[in-house]
């Protein structure tokens, strides 16, 4: 399980700082997690770390704290394709809420419309935050479940490290829905805009099919907060592809090796990337709504 685990009783931060810029009206965190508690939705055995629990109270008291009004869950690895506390959470959320899942290829057609009419609107590939991390994409199977899950509207989100793809948007020229990256392209360390596999990335966002979230800095950054070095990443891509962004806080950051991050401070930085007042409340706003509520 690594040595990234945190004990369960440890306690979540609970002190927040109101927004240093002005939150429009029903914003959405497009990138959170709900953990546990674990006594009721075990964990799988072959996880890299371990959380406390992260529950939906605690998620919601955040949320309520930074005046975002929606929120888009995401499964994350610890459970596996084991989706039941993330659509629990969806289904007792006090916020309009969407998921993204795991699940496996042979999965059933009616288990697929049941997680649908819960709120499920993507399934989730990840090939980094995992035992065994690859540089393959198994686009064959993926185009395959694609086609079957095209009916419900979802997309397919991919948990990849960009950098190691730079034929990216010819790998998915013809892909039949849309496609997420996570993390802002989750790069390795050091590595730039300028990267072959970004650039890609940002020209299959160009084409309207393929989205990108703001989220995990501390992920993609070599220095401490405020992640100065991760400015340009941020910055590139809301000039380039502002139509096709959607933040989101990573809650509760999982799975990092430093300090657990100040929420209200993460949010603050949306205003840094972006310093225009219209174009962050399409990315908080106008574009999670026609990603995860358009179906």
């Amino acid at each position: 399980m690594g040595n990234r685990d945190r004990a369960n009783n440890m306690p979540l931060e609970k002190t927040f700082t109101p927004p240093q810029f002005d939150v429009p009206d029903n914003a959405c965190d497009c990138h959170a997690h709900i953990c546990g508690p674990s006594s009721v939705y075990p964990y799988v055995q072959d996880r890299i770390y371990t959380p406390p629990d992260a529950l939906l109270s605690d998620y919601n008291a955040m949320l309520n704290a930074l005046n975002v009004r929606r929120a888009v869950l995401v499964q994350p690895s610890i459970y596996g394709t084991d989706n039941r506390a993330m659509l629990d959470a969806i289904q007792h959320a006090s916020f309009p809420c969407r998921g993204v899942a795991v699940v496996d290829e042979l999965v059933g057609d009616q288990e697929l419309q049941m997680m649908h009419d819960i709120g499920i609107r993507g399934v989730r590939y990840n090939m980094v935050d995992v035992n065994a991390h690859t540089d393959t994409l198994p686009i064959g199977a993926m185009t395959k479940f694609a086609e079957r899950i095209k009916q419900f509207g979802w997309h397919i989100e991919l948990q990849i490290r960009i950098d190691e793809f730079p034929d990216f948007d010819q790998i998915f020229n013809n892909f039949p829905i849309d496609l997420v990256v996570g993390h802002m392209g989750y790069m390795n360390l050091g590595k730039t805009p300028q990267e072959p596999g970004f650039q890609a990335m940002v020209r299959l966002a160009e084409t309207g099919r393929c989205w990108v979230k703001l989220s995990g800095p501390y992920r993609i950054s070599a220095t401490d907060m405020p992640y100065d070095d991760i400015i340009s990443t941020a910055q590139t891509l809301a000039r380039a592809v502002p139509d096709q962004l959607i933040w989101g806080s990573d809650w509760p950051h999982t799975n990092i090796a430093g300090p657990i991050p100040d929420d209200s401070c993460l949010f603050d930085f949306v205003a840094t990337w972006v310093t225009d007042a219209s174009t962050r409340s399409k990315i908080l706003v106008d574009n999670p709504t026609r990603l995860y509520w358009a179906n």
